[in-house]
């Protein structure tokens, strides 16, 4: 084992430890996937297994996230062999390959960016992950490719229709940042069943918006519910029913997160 390899060993670690990772196939992808590959805007080497943000796209504040943020997201995800993934807002592709490497090549990658350069260094940085497909292309307009998980490495406002009618019926989970445009939010897992839809804040977290799921009306609200310091009793998603004050955490439209 050469130098880089024992510090991405190390780095995997650390990171999932850090994040308390359950999965132990989650630091092995972590320890498996070369980060240099897509970080090549590094110019000291010694920093590409830190737990460190990267730019990727300075003028726009995209990076790379933080891998311990990731690493636990990803292990929430609970991701099995087989499953369809769909990562929106890849990026340069390093988390999508995290991904890949969970769901093996019995299963398959859809990863999209909306800018040009980050979906082509993509393409290219994903070549030799043969499960991979890489688009340029929204990840808030329709068709949405039916998928086990939706991955989403982009700040919303709201959970959209879309994605959620696109997650398999039984067991399909969104882990997306639910955030008031730049400001802090929280990561949340919806998980679906049929029709029913649980819901779970865990880990605050912070990220670029993504385009074509804000709206300052939902920001305001997000402000507010985020203010008082109860989202952890949030359990459940509820499209379409009508509010029920008494255990309504916020409301969108035609959605509302409940504490019961």
């Amino acid at each position: 084992m050469n130098n880089i390899e024992t510090k991405r060993q190390s780095y995997a670690i650390a990171i999932t430890s850090m994040a308390q990772v359950k999965d132990a196939m989650v630091t092995k992808a972590f320890a498996s996937v070369p980060r240099e590959l897509f970080l090549t805007s590094i110019i000291n080497p010694e920093l590409i297994y830190e737990d460190i943000l990267v730019p990727l796209y300075p003028e726009k504040g995209i990076n790379n996230g933080q891998p311990s943020l990731h690493a636990l997201c990803i292990d929430k995800a609970a991701i099995q062999p087989g499953e369809k993934i769909l990562h929106i807002g890849c990026g340069s592709g390093y988390y999508s390959a995290i991904l890949a490497e969970l769901t093996t090549s019995t299963g398959s990658v859809v990863a999209w960016d909306i800018e040009t350069s980050l979906a082509t260094a993509a393409a290219n940085n994903l070549a030799q992950w043969l499960n991979v497909t890489v688009a340029c292309r929204s990840g808030t307009e329709a068709p949405i490719p039916k998928s086990d998980v939706i991955y989403i490495s982009a700040g919303c406002s709201q959970p959209l229709q879309i994605w959620l009618d696109a997650l398999s019926d039984n067991g399909g989970r969104l882990i997306f940042p639910l955030t008031p445009g730049a400001k802090a939010g929280d990561m949340l897992k919806i998980t679906k069943y049929n029709d029913t839809y649980k819901a779970q804040f865990f880990c605050p977290c912070r990220f670029i918006p993504c385009s074509g799921t804000h709206n300052i009306e939902m920001e305001s609200r997000l402000v507010a519910a985020y203010a008082r310091g109860d989202r952890d009793r949030v359990c459940a998603l509820y499209l379409n029913v009508a509010i029920n004050p008494k255990i309504c955490w916020v409301a969108g439209d035609n959605w509302w997160l409940g504490t019961k």
